[in-house]
């Protein structure tokens, strides 16, 4: 969890956050597209590892739980 969160964190997001700036100034159709396809490449990535990241939280908090009630 803590690797997807750093790798999210310091590479993944700053990039997603570039490529978006670069397809907001870009004023030619064909670059724009380019740069969407790669900001939309990029950002469902993100939010796959977030999901994931969610799934595997809300699992250990499940396992927490489990053991305090027990």
């Amino acid at each position: 969890m803590v690797m997807v969160a750093v790798g999210l964190t310091f590479y993944l997001n700053p990039e997603v956050v570039r490529l978006q700036e670069l397809a907001f100034a870009t004023m030619e159709t064909e670059a724009k597209k380019s740069a969407y396809d790669a900001f939309f490449h990029y950002h469902w990535i993100a939010r796959i590892l977030y999901l994931i990241n969610l799934g595997l939280g809300t699992t250990l908090l499940c396992m927490k739980v489990q053991k305090w009630v027990r």
